[in-house]
């Protein structure tokens, strides 16, 4: 007997959900329809509480004056925050096309957004610089470069920043490449901020999904 695949989907999220939504990892790329369904399924639970301990396992708090936290954006979890965006906007089309097409400019890579805060009474009218790097660990050389990378001032109640007025926070996305990556790797993200390192975090890639 053929078991339809929105009935492996649910069967997929459900054990997610049973396990307290800990990403299985090391991410994957270019995921596949099945994989597709199982997040549109976890995005759409109703389980609020499991979907936020599997958000949190992609989240580094970095607990700065300046740096709020880095977060790791999957093929994967994409597709879980946009069926959850969906979801609270009540659309009932979301599916798995959707999704794919949805996808298509994210196939084999993986973005890293950093969250920033500045203080109430800075200067910037602009974003400021921040750029966005991952070393490798055990003696690996060289540093891995973005292929894109996109800085968003933000203003009152998380909105975009009207030009003039002071910037209240941002967020900066590096991407990468995909290839240029070991999935089951840690590796050290370095925090470049109007050209001066000011942070290294370790995140580990084999622990998401």
């Amino acid at each position: 007997m053929r078991i339809p695949r929105a009935a492996i989907a649910a069967v997929s999220a459900a054990a997610v959900l049973s396990a307290g939504a800990a990403p299985a990892g090391p991410f994957a790329t270019n995921i596949d329809a099945v994989t597709i369904e199982r997040a549109i399924a976890l995005g759409r639970s109703t389980d609020t509480a499991a979907r936020q301990r599997f958000h949190d396992a992609y989240v580094v708090r970095l607990n700065d004056s300046l740096l709020d936290s880095l977060e790791i954006v999957t093929e994967f979890r994409r597709v879980v925050l946009a069926t959850e965006d969906r979801a609270r906007a009540g659309d009932i089309g979301w599916g798995a096309r959707q999704a794919a097409d949805m996808l298509q400019p994210w196939r084999n890579k993986v973005t890293l957004i950093l969250h920033v805060t500045f203080p109430p009474n800075n200067a910037y009218r602009s974003m400021p610089r921040f750029d966005i790097v991952l070393y490798g660990r055990a003696g690996a050389a060289g540093r891995i470069e973005p292929l894109d990378l996109l800085a968003t001032p933000r203003y009152v109640s998380d909105q975009p920043a009207p030009p003039g007025t002071p910037i209240l926070s941002g967020l900066v996305q590096a991407t990468f490449a995909a290839r240029e990556l070991n999935p089951r790797a840690a590796y050290l993200g370095g925090i470049i901020f109007e050209g001066r390192e000011v942070r290294r975090v370790e995140i580990d890639f084999g622990d998401v999904e």
